[in-house]
């Protein structure tokens, strides 16, 4: 179908429903901001399948998945939404291979809320940012959220886990470039998160590259790359019992100061067997400015002229 001109494309509260290869475009969104009946694709029911879609919202969401709806399966298609490309409330949902530009100033491409147990697996797909402030390229404060193979681009926050909620998430194999203002790539902040995993990630272009702030404990920063940062290539604060290991940090930019950072109460943590390069004189490879009982083994500092 090719649907066009109306508040809300399709609207699909059934289980069991098939939402394949439609064209919508949505234009009447005038006041619509998080409204939910403002999406081009507003399903509320277990099991269904959106396929291969292409929507455009001037000022809504793309996709939305209600509370109501589970083990619902988003995948292939085109997503340009004015706000949220897709707001997941749902659990158990999966959401692959879709293409997000999130157009207008503050908006998010993913916006996990509520739903434990998302699994979203890019396979190579890009989540594309408008380069303005509080937006997030993928953004969840739930249990049990996978985020994989994704591209993220022009967002203030790649991936942003909010909350003490935000636990045994997995963060594997995606490519970040950050460049709002005051930006960082991975953000763990305001709540007590714990069994998270950072790994196989590629980070070019940020403030910050990964950051725990004011989180929990037993996290796992392993086997990134991470360069072109302009303060720390990882920050670690209020944060213990945790393994950095095996990352390369480097190239970092003019006025960049720390490749790896232990802040205020970074206890018990492990940093192995870490490379870190190109910092410039007077920065600091690895700095810990608070903390105790830290474990520093292996960890290779090579400084170098800018």
């Amino acid at each position: 179908c090719e649907i066009s001109n109306f508040h809300s494309g399709i609207v699909a509260n059934g289980a069991d429903s098939l939402i394949e290869d439609n064209t919508v475009n949505i234009t009447n969104t005038v006041g619509c901001g998080n409204d939910p009946y403002c999406a081009a694709i507003n399903v509320g029911g277990d099991r269904t399948k959106i396929l291969n879609n292409n929507v455009t919202t001037v000022g809504g969401m793309g996709l939305y998945a209600t509370t109501f709806s589970s083990y619902v399966v988003m995948s292939g298609g085109n997503v340009n939404a004015g706000y949220y490309g897709i707001w997941d409330r749902g659990s158990n949902n999966n959401i692959s291979n879709v293409n997000i530009y999130a157009s207008a100033n503050g908006a998010d491409g993913v916006f996990v809320q509520n739903g434990q147990n998302t699994f979203i697996d890019c396979q190579g797909a890009t989540i594309t940012g408008s380069n303005t402030s509080a937006a997030y390229g993928v953004y969840s404060n739930q249990f049990n959220t996978t985020i994989k193979h994704c591209i993220i681009n022009n967002f203030q926050y790649g991936i942003y886990g909010y909350g003490g909620n935000f636990d045994n998430a997995l963060i594997q194999n995606n490519t970040i470039n950050t460049t709002a203002t005051n930006n960082g790539a991975i953000l763990f902040s305001s709540g007590e998160q714990s069994n998270n995993t950072v790994i196989n990630n590629t980070i070019r272009t940020a403030r910050i590259g990964v950051f725990f702030v004011n989180t929990g404990k037993n996290n796992t920063v392993a086997n990134n790359l991470i360069e072109n940062f302009t303060e720390a290539g990882i920050h670690i604060q209020q944060t213990t019992d945790s393994l950095i290991e095996n990352n390369t940090i480097g190239k970092a930019l003019s006025g960049a100061y720390r490749g790896i950072r232990l802040n205020v109460n970074a206890n018990n943590n492990r940093l192995i067997n870490n490379t870190i390069t190109g910092m410039g004189t007077g920065d600091e490879e690895i700095d810990v400015y608070g903390g105790i009982n830290n474990l520093i083994d292996r960890s290779e500092e090579h400084t170098s002229e800018l």
